[in-house]
Formats: C-alpha cells, sequence, structure tokens
C-alpha cells in the first residue's frame, strides 16, 4: 500500500500543478481582459496574477505545514484541496473567466488549494518515504504539471475532473487521517524529535534561496516553442528523480558537488542548445529533493513547516531573479550556483557530526 500511496500522491501532483497552473494561464491569455492584446492593462493585470499565484501558492506553504504537524489533517486537506481545483476548473470552462472578480477570486482558491496539496500529498511521502528516492519522485511529477498547464490551458473542464479521478484514487489508497496516526504518534514520542539543527538549517536554507534565483536567473538563449517547454520540463522532471535515487546510492555530498555545478555551467554555457541546456536544467535540479530531505532530518517533529519553508524559499529567490533579467543575473547565479553548493554540502557535513 505504501508504493500505491506514493503512486497515487505523484500522479495527483502531476495533475494538481496541470489544473492550477492551466487555470492560471486561461486568465493570463491575450485578449482576455479589455485593453486589446499586448495593452499595458492587459501586461499588468497579468504580471499581478501570476505575483498573487505565486505568493499564495508557495507562501502559504510554511503556514499549512504548521497545521497539518500539529493537527494530523494531512487527509482532510488533500480531498479539499483537490475539490477545491476541480470545481474551479470546471467553473472556468463554463464562462467564470467572463468575469473579472470571479475569475480573480478563482485564482485565490486555486492557488491556495495548491498550497495545501503540496504539503498534505507531501505528508505522506514523507511519512513513508525511507530516504530522498521518494521525494524526488514525488516532486519531478510537478515539473512536467507545470509543462502541461501552460500548454494546454484550454482543457478546463477534462482537467477539473481529472482532480476528482485523482482524488478518488487516493481515498482507494487510504490516504486518511487514521493512516498517518501511527506516523505522527511515533514522532511526538521520540525523545531525539525535540532537536533541531539550527546551523545545518541555515546553511541550507540559505543554499535553497540563492538556488531559486539560479534557476530563475539561468534562462535559456533560445526562442522556446512548445518542444523545448517540454524538453526542459522533462529534463528538470528527471534530475529531480535522479537525485534523489543518486543521494541514497552514492551520498548527498558527492551528488550535489557533481551534478549542480555541472548543470550551473551547462545552463550558463549551453544555453544556446535546446538539449544541453535541458541537460544542465535536469543536473541542477538533483539537488531538489536532496534539501527537502536534508530540511525534514533538520526539523524531525515538524516535517511538514520544513516542506513548506523551503517552497517559500525558492519562491523568495526567483523574485529577484525574475526582475533584474539580462546576462548579469545570468552570469552572477553561476556564481551564486557555486556558494549554493557549498552551502549544502556544509550542512550536511555539519548535520553528520551532530548526529
Amino acid at each position: 500500500m505504501k508504493n500505491v500511496r506514493l503512486a497515487m500522491c505523484t500522479l495527483a501532483h502531476l495533475i494538481t500543478d496541470f489544473a492550477t497552473v492551466a487555470y492560471l494561464y486561461a486568465l493570463i491569455a491575450p485578449g482576455v481582459w479589455q485593453g486589446g492584446e499586448g495593452s499595458l492593462y492587459e501586461g499588468i493585470v497579468a504580471a499581478g496574477m501570476v505575483l498573487a499565484y505565486d505568493t499564495l501558492a508557495f507562501g502559504l506553504q510554511p503556514l499549512i505545514g504548521i497545521l497539518v504537524d500539529r493537527k494530523n489533517c494531512a487527509g482532510p486537506l488533500l480531498f479539499a484541496a483537490l475539490a477545491a481545483i476541480a470545481v474551479c476548473n470546471v467553473a472556468a470552462a463554463f464562462g467564470l473567466l467572463h468575469n473579472f472578480f470571479a475569475a480573480a477570486t478563482g485564482l485565490v482558491i486555486v492557488s491556495v488549494a495548491n498550497a495545501v496539496f503540496h504539503i498534505s500529498a507531501g505528508a505522506f511521502v514523507v511519512a513513508e518515504g525511507n530516504g530522498c528516492a521518494p521525494l524526488g519522485v514525488f516532486v519531478g511529477a510537478g515539473a512536467l504539471g507545470v509543462a502541461l498547464g501552460k500548454l494546454f490551458s484550454c482543457g478546463l473542464l477534462w482537467i477539473g475532473l481529472g482532480c476528482l479521478l485523482c482524488a478518488s484514487g487516493l481515498y482507494f489508497a487510504k490516504t486518511n487521517r487514521k493512516s498517518m496516526m501511527s506516523y505522527y504518534e511515533k514522532i511526538r514520542s521520540d525523545i531525539g524529535g525535540s532537536e533541531i539543527d539550527f546551523i545545518p538549517l541555515a546553511l541550507l536554507c540559505a543554499g535553497v534561496l540563492l538556488r531559486g534565483f539560479c534557476g530563475t536567473a539561468a534562462t535559456p538563449a533560445f526562442s522556446v516553442n512548445n518542444g523545448t517547454l517540454v524538453l526542459i520540463a522533462v529534463g528538470a522532471a528527471l534530475g529531480k528523480v535522479a537525485g534523489g535515487f543518486l543521494a541514497d546510492r552514492i551520498g548527498i555530498v558527492k551528488t550535489v558537488a557533481i551534478c549542480v555545478p555541472a548543470g550551473a555551467l551547462l545552463t550558463c554555457f549551453g544555453a544556446h542548445i535546446g538539449w544541453l541546456y535541458a541537460t544542465g536544467v535536469a543536473l541542477f535540479n538533483v539537488s531538489m529533493p536532496i534539501t527537502l530531505y536534508m530540511a525534514i532530518r533538520a526539523l524531525p517533529r515538524r516535517r511538514n513547516f520544513a516542506f513548506g519553508v523551503l517552497a517559500a524559499l525558492l519562491m523568495a529567490g526567483s523574485m529577484p531573479a525574475m526582475i533584474i533579467g539580462g546576462n548579469w543575473a545570468k552570469y552572477s547565479a553561476l556564481a551564486l550556483a557555486f556558494v549554493s553548493v557549498i552551502a549544502i554540502v556544509t550542512a550536511e557535513q555539519k548535520s553528520k557530526k551532530i548526529h
């Protein structure tokens, strides 16, 4: 049943990111709002909606993590999130987007539901996972979901129904409060669970913040079409999956020290060639499940909060890169990527000494 739950949570992650990003892109599609395609008004509205989505979907995850850690409510929240996203997508398919305030309300709902889903589904993966590999499988699906949402924002009805199908599958996979009870009893009664690795956690947070900047600043130098978008998304997904298995096989330090610098170099100097850039993206993303695992280990009794904090830090790191842009950001990202590696590797070494 453990593997079934992981598979269902992974599939639901892909569908959830697919559905929420599709809603967002349908909302900001050219010509949806008054002012005409490419107008200043339309650009401001689109930028505001993207900012609102990122802030809510990522920034709320630490708060939801605290709630899940304290109340063992991952199961109910998981189904509520999928139902909310499904309702908004189906409503949008039947005309919700023609009313600005209704559409904006729907955006708030799907953004919050996205944050709720990530923490609640992640809670089951964290509870039953052994090492980095399950986390890599789970987070890897999100990259594909985001790409599909950008490409197929016209299929909101079917995507919404897909969310309901995922909810049904998760019900039969027994992702409920009762299935998590023994896990929460264990971590709350664990004497060592009260310890917090402050220094490794601080270094890890710094490394993730820098990684968020680097991943956003290292943009491709070629025109991104549907094919290259899928190629980059597949690279990101495979990198996250491979990172989890590599870390369990050869260790965290070796995986991060070898793959992330290589990925940073390829995304910077191979940015003109699609397959080379996608390879760099894959190598750079191997650290995603690794840092999640390290954060969970550093905060053993607040694991879902730790999961959410890293998501918020990634978003916070990416914001300056979006604003700055250009070659300055790209080449500074290359240097900061190496600083990020040093921070993550040092955090792991200090954590080993503590334990």
